[in-house]
């Protein structure tokens, strides 16, 4: 600011009082006067405007040198947005009013619009944690105070005093429900509820709708020692002053108790593994993870010097690279590194993925959950170690639409676990673990995969038929705000496909299981695995698996494909409908059809398929996958006492009885015989099992307190260190 005559001449005095006022509404803070320095200037800083608008402006007058000054007026300027400091923000209570009601409190220099609370006790010495809240408001937008709930009288002297902060009388709502359970008899059932509302909250417990239950008044209620007249319905009635609400049912079924453990016994090629082994939960070897940071210091352990013998996650795990934070990120040596970028799904966008390596060349590892905790956005690589162990663990959210190539899924090389992917493993057991619908496949077995085991296991693919927020139904919603940015879903949907029937289609997942990543390899002679007590649920190929060479046994495994069946026929229902050009076009450049096939071998594989069921599986058994004609793509295949429907008709039989629906029909027939080069020396399987009669495993591999998948069997936490039982 420079002070001039009205003729324009600088004054040059030091000193002179320059005062600034604000036009346009609101109020100036800060200092608005300042005094010139020798050369006639006046300098403002730190001013503030309480309002925003156009049409401001300043008006800067001098004084205190004579005559011949004037004001001086600033250009317009607008205010767009508004800070407001408060710096007295604690309330003041002006009035205490006694009615025959009771006491109404009134006051200011409150927050504008924060809440309050009201607290009395008729011992002012007390901390003020411990009084009693009596009311709950919110200071209006000047910060006034009028609490007018009334106060009883005639109970004694009272002291009042306002807190800050508090949620406004509300009646309760429930923000989590209780959920269904299903255990074994004399096992621990609990339910629980999440709650919200003006406290205090009480609850409620019922049984079978309308039977209160003893000493159930918390938010969770837990059954020591069900029983089978404990099954039945649970609901929870949450209530306050201002209202009441009921939960949605919860049922608790009870099962017999689980005593074969037996049919648990690793067997198979695996049967040697030994994992970290047994060892108690305070060894300085068995470490209890909840975090990213927890799991890459036990697992780096464990690849440095075999120091961790035993992880056990202790609840669910978000582990994409922008969720494990930069202490994981910047860890030296850490076992985590970022797998490859996301492109389209909206959720990994934001999470990333990683891959976690597992590698101590001396191996023995057991990871496990005892509750079935979840795994998201990470891939299992387990490389250059041996006895590994993966139990009760359950793989989810590692899927995205694929548009770079056309729907083979080719792109991403996601998996939940590779084994040898960067180095041999051997004796690895995969047990009782849930896997969702993943871009790539389930577990991949690269060339130097030797003597695994899966089992137990459960595939579920994509829930979006049953819910509207699935993993799947979030992609499309976001390839559906610009579809016609992406050249394979805007085909689809340009095309008679609705958004309803992609999901339908897609849901289920694709590649389970691939063995020999590469034609040919000679290093896939090594290849060994046996699959048994899998439940797999919409699977669209491999179903299990897909063999280049090596030796595969699957028995007890129940493949149930009538959802991807259905989908198949959806899909196969629109084509007809299109025109010859974009018919052909779905025909031959994109892959958007189910294939719908179960156990594949290749390349000279031998997969022995025994007591197994499969359901609108359209080719059960495949020999060749890549040239009919030419033998050495033909692998030995062979079905025995297998369960197999399509649609109606059901059979039971081997693949070698005459008109036989179980196949193999793509290539001339090699008589089966386990490969002696592959963990069958002299041609023999290397151990004994038990199977089960496949006319009973529907109801063994789906029952809720005994079958396959993570989370089922309630036992001691120590059974799951253990191989035989």
């Amino acid at each position: 600011m420079q002070v001039q005559t009205s003729g324009g001449t600088a004054v040059a005095s030091n000193h002179v009082p320059v005062t600034l006022t604000l036009g346009g509404g609101g109020n100036l803070g800060g200092t608005a006067t300042r005094n010139t320095d020798a050369t006639g200037q006046a300098t403002f800083n730190n001013l503030t405007i309480d309002a925003a608008g156009t049409g401001k402006l300043f008006t800067a007058s001098a004084s205190g040198i004579g005559a011949g000054l004037a004001s001086a007026v600033s250009g317009s300027f607008a205010i767009t947005n508004v800070v407001v400091v408060v710096t007295n923000t604690l309330p003041v209570i002006t009035q205490i009013q006694t009615t025959p009601a009771g006491i109404v409190i009134r006051g200011n220099s409150g927050p504008a619009s924060s809440v309050y609370r009201v607290v009395n006790s008729a011992d002012v010495t007390l901390a003020r944690s411990q009084w009693n809240v009596v009311a709950t408001n919110a200071f209006d937008s000047a910060g006034n105070f009028a609490c007018t709930n009334p106060f009883s009288l005639g109970t004694g002297a009272k002291f009042f005093c306002l807190l800050l902060g508090g949620q406004l009388n509300a009646a309760p709502t429930i923000t989590t429900q209780p959920q269904n359970q299903s255990v074994s008899v004399s096992n621990v059932a609990s339910f629980s509820v999440v709650a919200s509302g003006t406290a205090p909250l009480a609850y409620k417990w019922y049984f079978n709708t309308n039977t209160p239950l003893a000493n159930a008044t918390n938010s969770s209620f837990t059954l020591l020692s069900a029983q089978f007249t404990n099954a039945g319905s649970y609901s929870v009635i949450v209530t306050n002053a201002y209202g009441s609400v009921t939960s949605t049912i919860a049922t608790l079924t009870v099962s017999a108790a689980l005593t074969n453990y037996a049919r648990f016994n690793l067997m198979g090629f695996g049967q040697n593994t030994t994992g970290g082994g047994v060892i108690a939960d305070t060894d300085p070897a068995y470490a209890k993870v909840t975090n990213a940071l927890d799991l890459a210091k036990a697992v780096f352990a464990f690849n440095k010097t075999g120091g961790i013998k035993v992880i056990e996650i202790m609840n669910d795990l978000d582990l994409g690279w922008n969720e494990i934070g930069t202490a994981v990120q910047t860890l030296g040596s850490s076992p985590f590194s970022a797998h490859n970028p996301p492109k389209l799904h909206p959720r990994l966008l934001t999470t990333g993925v990683t891959k976690m390596d597992i590698k101590y060349k001396n191996g023995g590892l057991t990871i496990f959950s005892a509750n079935g905790a979840t795994i998201r956005h990470c891939t299992f690589n387990i490389k250059s170690t041996h006895n590994i162990i993966v139990r009760n663990l359950k793989f989810d959210e590692m899927w995205e639409w694929d548009e770079s190539s056309k729907g083979g899924y080719d792109g991403n090389d996601w998996d939940y676990i590779d084994l040898a992917n960067g180095g041999n493993a051997y004796n690895v057991w995969i047990d009782h673990c849930t896997f969702t619908k993943s871009y790539d496949g389930i577990v991949d077995f690269k060339a130097g995969s030797t003597n695994v085991t899966l089992s137990w296991c459960k595939y579920t693919g994509d829930d979006g038929a049953t819910n509207p927020n699935s993993f799947v139904w979030q992609q499309i919603n976001s390839l559906e705000s610009n579809k016609n940015s992406y050249a394979f879903y805007g085909f689809l949907r340009n095309n008679g496909f609705s958004t309803t029937n992609i999901v339908t289609i897609i849901q289920g997942h694709d590649k389970t299981h691939l063995m020999g990543s590469n034609d040919k390899d000679p290093n896939n002679v090594n290849l060994s695995a046996t699959f048994h007590h899998l439940w797999m649920k919409n699977t669209w190929d491999r179903a299990v698996p897909r063999l280049r060479a090596g030796n595969v046994h699957d028995f007890n495994n129940y493949v149930d494909d009538t959802d991807a069946l259905a989908a198949k026929r959806l899909r196969d229902a629109v084509q007809a409908s299109m025109n010859s050009s974009s018919s052909n076009t779905l025909q031959n450049t994109y892959s958007f059809n189910p294939p719908l096939n179960g156990s594949i071998s290749t390349e000279g594989g031998a997969v022995l398929v025994e007591k197994c069921v499969y359901i609108d599986c359209l080719y059960p058994l495949r020999n060749n996958q890549t040239a009919p004609s030419d033998p050495t793509y033909t692998g030995k295949i062979l079905g025995s006492d297998v369960i197999y429907q399509m649609d109606s008709t059901v059979v039971r039989g081997n693949s070698t009885d005459p008109g036989s629906p179980l196949g193999p029909f793509q290539a001339p027939i090699i008589a089966f015989s386990w490969n002696p080069g592959s963990g069958a020396p002299g041609g023999v399987l290397p151990y004994t099992y038990t199977p089960d009669d496949p006319s009973q495993l529907q109801g063994i591999v789906t029952s809720p307190t005994s079958g396959a998948g993570a989370g089922i069997l309630t036992w001691n936490k120590t059974n799951w260190l253990n191989t035989s039982y």
